[in-house]
This record gives C-alpha cells, sequence and structure tokens, in this order.
C-alpha cells in the first residue's frame, strides 16, 4: 500500500463538485479560440 505524504486526505469525502468546476475552468482555459465564419459567396 502507498503511504500518503500530503495534507489530510479522506478518500471518502472527494468534493465532485469542486474537481467538476475545476475541470471546466480547464478545458475554457485550452479551447482552441472559435473559427471565423466562411463568407458566403453571392449567388448569381
Amino acid at each position: 500500500m502507498s503511504r500518503w505524504s500530503g495534507g489530510y486526505f479522506d478518500p471518502e469525502d472527494t468534493h465532485i463538485e469542486e474537481i467538476v468546476e475545476r475541470f471546466d475552468h480547464l478545458a475554457e482555459k485550452l479551447a482552441p479560440p472559435p473559427s471565423k465564419p466562411n463568407a458566403s459567396k453571392p449567388t448569381t
């Protein structure tokens, strides 16, 4: 078994909401910029 060397850790208390919020923030930071729409060609 591994030994935990950080601060207090409770494997039963995951704080899943905080994890999801952090992933959402990270995804927003790393997302590619929105692409520019293509100019439509005039129909003749």
